[in-house]
């Protein structure tokens, strides 16, 4: 259950801007946010959603969100074995996945901030190879 009374719009008194000016408590920003939610609507945490594969962001327009929400739900994290794994190894074919911030805790994952990616402990070490004829040494 959610703290805070909740008023007509349902989100708890937590949540909702103050006009008094009053602060809310530091625990409140880092729970979930409790908004009412149409059946047509997703809701993520920005950092899942930027390092979602599939998930692109053009002139200020989210792309691949729905499907990243719908494939988060039928996947499981590698770390801590709950649904909603949104980030993947970047090394083809690994199958391992994990929640942002399973990622972000565990001293075994590599994240890539230059393209929003991760690789796994098994991946992490091993540097990717360019395809044929991409190869310096093919020149």
């Amino acid at each position: 259950s959610y703290r805070g009374a909740a008023n007509k719009s349902g989100s708890p008194e937590a949540k909702r801007a103050r006009a008094d000016g009053g602060q809310a408590a530091v625990e409140d920003w880092y729970s979930p946010p409790v908004l009412p939610q149409q059946p047509c609507e997703y809701w993520l945490h920005e950092d899942c959603g930027i390092w979602s594969a599939g998930v692109f962001l053009v002139k200020g327009k989210v792309y691949g969100l729905e499907e990243a929400v719908r494939a988060a739900q039928e996947t499981r994290c590698s770390a801590c074995s709950h649904h909603g794994a949104t980030l993947g190894c970047f090394s083809k074919g690994c199958a391992n996945k994990y929640h942002y911030r399973c990622a972000v805790a565990s001293a075994d994952c590599e994240l890539i901030e230059e393209n929003f990616s991760m690789k796994c402990k098994k991946h992490k070490n091993r540097t990717l190879r360019a395809p044929p004829g991409k190869r310096r040494e093919d020149r």
